[in-house]
């Protein structure tokens, strides 16, 4: 008879997920960033976004001490972490700027960054209610785009000694891309040199969604960059980038950085040149010399118009020769010359003596003794007889 055969157990190999099957899952917020994290990444998100993200959460578990369970937090917490921000500093124990609280911006996108933080574990049902959809986020100032007069722009242009500093120049100014799609980084390809049609006056660009477009660029740009590839531009090592060091390597955003803050010192700037910098002047130029808003919006690649907008704060010079004539300095200082109302032209500051009466000052002082109209330059006397 022939002996029964015993089944021996083998030991198999458990998947991760299958372990996790039955065990409750860990709801710390340190676990729970990871995930959050992992799931950017997988999005295409931008490693500095990524980065922002991550940063924000950690100063909100370090200010409440450690989150082990995120079921807990409450809206309170996310608007004392606010109110914390508001009295931090930007870089607390370094000896230089750690005076500077934070920007109100940077407050704000770290409110930002919990809130959809809140919404991603409400959507995940890891929580059953979203304590943070009420919190609203803080107020911010609207600020204007920081951008260089037309004098600093021609004295910048002065200072390029090399047909590399020409076309760099002329690319942010004639197209304004953001300097990410120029050099290329983790996320965007750069500007090759099959990205140039120098025909038809275009330059394939990746922009910040990763979508591409091409950007359009003058003759005299096309020139610049002609010349640069034919003049200076070294046999390329590795990508055949457009930009590249004297070693034939492709240049990195920092070295870019560097090189147009070497021209704005040179061209004797107050404040630093740097790409984005250059990439608001050019809307607000482009919209000066009768661009409309819907065509920069599409050449700067915003998803929305009211980004775009922004631009119209700065370049607005109706606005301003309007306010030249209603503004009731100039029409009052007129009645006090006796000039015509509706004269054009403004009075002379040297001719105007505006004398007010006002029940703050003894009778016959003249309003700019004490307030802020300064526009005397010729001597007068006061009643006391002394020469102001």
């Amino acid at each position: 008879m022939k002996g029964r055969l015993t089944s021996t157990s083998t030991s198999r190999r458990v998947s991760p997920a299958r372990e996790r099957i039955g065990k409750p899952e860990p709801r710390g917020l340190k676990t729970q960033l990871d995930r959050y994290m992992l799931d950017a990444r997988a999005q295409n998100f931008s490693p500095k976004t990524v980065d922002k993200m991550e940063l924000g959460l950690r100063l909100f578990d370090d200010f409440i001490g450690g989150v082990t369970d995120v079921r807990r937090v409450t809206g309170d917490d996310l608007r004392r972490f606010i109110l914390h921000l508001q009295k931090r500093t930007r870089w607390p124990g370094r000896k230089q700027g750690d005076q500077r609280p934070l920007a109100d911006e940077t407050i704000k996108t770290y409110a930002r960054v919990v809130k959809e933080f809140w919404s991603w574990l409400f959507k995940k049902r890891i929580i059953a209610r979203n304590p943070m959809a009420d919190v609203p986020l803080p107020r911010v100032g609207k600020r204007l785009p920081r951008v260089f007069p037309e004098a600093d722009m021609l004295a910048i242009m002065d200072a390029a000694n090399s047909m590399r500093d020409w076309a760099l120049i002329c690319i942010f100014l004639d197209s304004g891309p953001r300097l990410c799609e120029v050099t290329g980084d983790e996320t965007h390809p750069g500007i090759y040199m099959e990205d140039i049609d120098f025909e038809a006056g275009t330059i394939r660009v990746c922009g910040k969604f990763l979508d591409e477009r091409p950007a359009h660029i003058v003759p005299e740009t096309i020139e610049f960059i002609r010349r640069y590839c034919q003049e200076e531009r070294p046999e390329p090592i590795g990508p055949d980038k457009l930009f590249l060091n004297e070693d034939g390597t492709p240049m990195k955003k920092g070295r870019v950085q560097k090189v147009l803050e070497a021209l704005g010192r040179k061209a004797g700037l107050k404040r630093r040149l740097s790409p984005h910098k250059l990439r608001h002047t050019k809307a607000v130029l482009s919209i000066k010399y009768g661009s409309s808003v819907e065509y920069q919006r599409k050449e700067l690649c915003h998803r929305h118009i009211s980004t775009t907008q922004g631009y119209l704060d700065v370049c607005d010079d109706d606005v301003a020769n309007a306010h030249r004539s209603y503004s009731p300095v100039t029409n009052l200082l007129k009645l006090a010359k006796g000039l015509d109302m509706d004269s054009p032209g403004e009075p002379a500051k040297d001719e105007i003596v505006l004398t007010l009466a006002l029940p703050c000052l003894h009778a016959g002082q003249s309003v700019h003794t004490y307030g802020p109209w300064a526009y005397m330059s010729q001597e007068t006397e006061d009643p006391a007889g002394r020469t102001a």
